[in-house]
C-alpha cells in the first residue's frame, strides 16, 4: 500500500518501493519546486537518485513492523 506524503516544497506524492527502488508519484498538475528537479524521471537518458542502505529506510521500518506483527511471541 503507498503512503501519501508531503514532501519539503509543498510537494504531495505517492511513497512506494519498486525493484529495490523507493518510488515518490507526484500526481497533480503543479510544478516541482527546483529542489527536485535533478531527480525526475522524465523522458531523458539519466535517472538520477540517492542510495541509501535498505536498513535506514521507512520502508525497511514498516517491514520489520509487519513481520514482527505477524510471527510475534509464540
Amino acid at each position: 500500500m503507498p503512503i501519501w506524503a508531503a514532501l519539503p516544497g509543498g510537494v504531495n506524492c505517492y511513497i512506494f518501493a519498486l525493484g529495490g527502488f523507493r518510488i515518490f508519484a507526484k500526481v497533480d498538475q503543479r510544478p516541482f519546486p527546483p529542489l527536485y528537479r535533478p531527480y525526475m524521471v522524465n523522458g531523458g537518458d539519466r535517472i538520477w537518485g540517492l542510495i541509501a542502505p535498505f536498513e535506514e529506510t521507512t520502508e525497511f521500518d514498516a517491514l520489520r513492523d509487519i513481520v514482527t506483527e505477524r510471527l510475534g511471541p509464540r
